[in-house]
């Protein structure tokens, strides 16, 4: 159990050497909504090693609604400016969340129907 206590310990330290750079890029904002407040690192299929091209800086909402699965619709409208980002990971999970949303919300499918995704990005979504 140490064990596995000393490796998350690691990989968070491994993470928090992103921020700054994170920050940096996403403009001190979240990189699908814009909210500016309690940012934090959002790390897309977790490889072995942190891989800095999976991580981006999301608030506390978007983080919280990726984690449980409980997207609030109302909430990724902001998807529709997130989804033409030049960063591949937020490409990406703007393409993951469209996905989810798009069974019970046509503008969900509207705005995939209008996303270009290439393979590479897509890749980033496998673990």
């Amino acid at each position: 159990m140490a064990r596995k206590l000393e490796e998350y310990q690691q990989r968070q330290k491994d993470l928090s050497l992103l921020g700054k750079p994170l920050a940096r890029r996403a403009k001190s904002k979240c990189e699908l909504c814009g909210d500016a407040t309690s940012l934090k690192i959002y790390e897309l299929n977790p490889q072995t090693d942190v891989i800095p091209e999976r991580c981006c800086m999301l608030c506390d909402v978007c983080s919280i609604q990726l984690a449980s699965g409980n997207l609030d619709p109302n909430h990724w409208y902001c998807l529709n400016d997130a989804m033409w980002s030049e960063i591949p990971v937020v490409q990406a999970l703007s393409f993951k969340l469209l996905n989810q949303l798009q069974t019970d919300h046509g503008w969900a499918a509207d705005l995939l129907e209008q996303m270009y995704i290439d393979e590479e990005t897509k890749g980033l979504l496998e673990a």
